[in-house]
Parts: C-alpha cells; structure tokens; sequence
C-alpha cells in the first residue's frame, strides 16, 4: 500500500535524480538508502562494543601479566 512521507525538496529532488541516474524508482532508492543506514549503524556499534571489550581485556591481561611478574621475583629457586 503506498503511502505519503514529508521530505524537503531538495530531498525529492535528490532521490529523483538518483532514481532517474539508475533507472530506480523512488521507493527503490529509498530502500537502498536505508539498507546502507542500518548496516552502516550496525558496524559502529559493532566497533563500540569491540573497543570497549578489547580495552577492559587490556585491564584483564596488565593484572595477569602484573601478577607473573611478581611470581617470576618471589626469589624462589627455579625447581
């Protein structure tokens, strides 16, 4: 069912002229717009997530490493 959505002109006008340049109607280039948008939301949060966790196993891994560190000067003999 086709249905109205207020953009500006210069908004028509654009999503015209890409669905004229490739042969799309304007329902095709709106689709398309939004696919790329909500992929393009998708990895950023991907990316925020994976920055967030690599930084806290930064955290994890300087405690363990602090930890060996201390284990390897206990001045106990290697036995």
């Amino acid at each position: 069912m086709p249905t109205t959505i207020k953009v500006t002109e210069p908004t028509r006008d654009r999503i015209k002229a890409i669905g004229e340049s490739t042969q799309q109607t304007a329902d095709q280039v709106v689709s398309h717009a939004l696919d790329e948008y909500e992929r393009a939301l998708f990895w950023n949060a991907y990316r925020t997530a994976a920055e967030a966790e690599q930084s806290s196993d930064t955290t994890e891994l300087d405690a363990e490493q602090a930890a060996w560190d201390a284990t390897l000067r206990d001045g106990l003999d290697d036995a």
